[in-house]
């Protein structure tokens, strides 16, 4: 039997805040259902690691924690929690959620 990869393709939403609690599904190929999904953000420095839901063969999703620090960080998928994809994706994650501040900035001017 021929081993097919598995790949990461796309990422949605493309950011999220830094607090976390972003349901993020990542799309790709070959993804099988497993107990042991695992999703890792990494910056380089800091590694972020979750659980995640198989959703079909290109698709799955999960909730995003608290993050370190702001920035870029590459985003993998491992079906046994250990081996992750070689393919990646990136996602941003700001420090302050916009929309707070537009909903307090226009709160304040009326």
């Amino acid at each position: 039997m021929l081993d097919v990869p598995v790949t990461v393709l796309d990422i949605l939403p493309f950011s999220g805040p830094q607090s976390g609690a972003t349901i993020v599904t990542i799309g790709g190929s070959n993804f099988t259902d497993t107990k042991q999904i695992t999703v890792s953000f990494t910056n380089g420095t800091h590694v972020v690691t979750v659980p995640a839901t198989y959703i079909d063969h290109q698709h799955v999703v999960c909730n995003t924690t608290m993050f370190p620090t702001e920035g870029m960080y590459s985003t993998r998928v491992a079906l046994n929690g250990q081996q992750y994809t070689t393919t990646s994706v990136n996602f941003f994650v700001y420090g302050t959620d916009p929309l707070l501040i537009t909903l307090c900035l226009n709160y304040s001017s009326i």
